[in-house]
């Protein structure tokens, strides 16, 4: 899973600020990020920031108990 968000910005002040923002194209190797605008938005500059989740690792199931047969004790 990755996740990314907006840490920055700069963009005309005098303009509608709209933007998209998304991860893809995900791998175990890497990603894409697509950050699009629309309309008349007009962007300087932008910063991310991003964190990526990998699958849980596997693990290993716990050991079976051994079972010792019963022991009879004679007098």
């Amino acid at each position: 899973a990755v996740t990314v968000g907006l840490v920055g910005i700069d963009s005309e002040e005098s303009r509608n600020l709209r933007f998209g923002i998304a991860a893809e194209n995900i791998t175990e190797k890497g990603f894409d990020v697509n950050f699009v605008t629309w309309s008349d938005t007009l962007i300087a500059r932008a910063s991310i920031s991003w964190q990526a989740i990998g699958a849980a690792a596997v693990k290993t199931p716990p050991a079976k108990p051994v079972r010792t047969p019963a022991v009879t004790l004679k007098k």
